[in-house]
């Protein structure tokens, strides 16, 4: 009798050619985390041990580590401190920037959405600029700073609220 249930066992493992499975992988979706081929992080996490053994590698959390050397570079490389406020707002939007006098930046704003709603304008280092945004809509949007050879210096995200 056991032979012909290992028999049988055998006869169906063999004869399904291939089985399926199901997997999951990393992924975070969050308001707050950031996944790329660099760098992977959440928010929130509490401070986790790490312990190590020969080629073993030991980890909590969700977060497991990748065997990855990342480097990040300033975009702006101390040419400027930027300071964007208050955030949220609801009619006006100022922009100090503390630099080099004669520096000459592009400023846009953008919805969520990549549409341009405030048309590109060229500041100075060491000024302040005001943006009008009373007439925009309820949301959050991306200020881009730009040097005036089109090199991306910096992202800020703003909120517009009632």
């Amino acid at each position: 009798m056991n032979k012909i249930i290992f028999c049988t066992c055998l006869l169906f493992l063999l004869g399904m050619g291939e089985m399926m499975a199901q997997t999951i992988s990393r992924s975070v979706i969050g308001a707050t985390g950031s996944s790329n081929e660099q760098l992977s992080y959440t928010v929130g996490e509490t401070v986790i041990q790490t312990g190590t053994s020969n080629a073993n590698i030991l980890t909590q959390g969700f977060q497991q580590p990748d065997t990855t050397v990342t480097t990040f570079l300033d975009p702006l490389l101390g040419e400027v401190n930027l300071t964007l406020y208050p955030n949220p707002t609801t009619d006006q939007l100022f922009l100090d920037l503390e630099g080099k006098s004669h520096a000459q930046y592009r400023v846009n704003i953008f919805d969520m959405r990549g549409r341009q709603v405030i048309a590109e304008r060229s500041v100075t280092g060491d000024s302040q600029s005001v943006f009008d945004v009373s007439d925009k809509a309820k949301g959050t949007y991306l200020m881009l700073i730009q040097s005036v050879q089109g090199k991306i210096l910096d992202q800020l995200k703003f909120e517009i609220t009632d």
